[in-house]
């Protein structure tokens, strides 16, 4: 898989995970040429195999993650209050995504990232980077971190 063609599927990712991607094929096209992305690299990433095949290079069907209204919604607040940035917010849909890989590889069935799958994943990560928070959310988190968290 060529770079470009990985920066569409994770650019598709943060999209369906945020519930922002629009569902046929040709609004994904039309979203994606939006974007920027180039018409070949579209073609490619969005390309299906007619049948399945061993080749590593293969493209395969995406699976996506869609998050719960009450899970998005507690993510597009912490956004809007800045206590997430854009790389904050990357690292949480990273260990959600793992979360959910894992659990497929265990066989349970594709399910919805709840609002409990996401406060942990981004009180993992408000913990790991309170050194870089500033100080006035470092502040609410110790204030209202059992209000937000549990």
């Amino acid at each position: 898989m060529t770079d470009r063609i990985a920066a569409i599927f994770a650019f598709l990712g943060r999209q369906f995970l945020a519930g922002t991607a629009p569902q046929g094929r040709d609004e994904l096209v039309a979203f994606l040429a939006d974007a920027g992305f180039d018409a070949a690299d579209i073609d490619a990433a969005l390309a299906r195999p007619d049948a399945p095949t061993d080749d590593p290079g293969a493209p395969r069907p995406i699976e996506v993650l869609q998050l719960s209204d009450d899970a998005t919604r507690f993510l597009n607040i912490l956004r809007d209050l800045g206590y997430l940035d854009d790389l904050m917010e990357d690292e949480v849909l990273d260990l959600l995504m793992d979360d959910f890989a894992h659990e497929r590889a265990r066989g349970v069935p594709p399910r919805n990232v709840e609002l409990n799958d996401l406060r942990r994943h981004v009180a993992t990560v408000l913990f790991d980077r309170q050194h870089e928070l500033s100080p006035d959310t470092v502040r609410f988190l110790q204030e209202e971190w059992r209000v937000a968290f549990h």
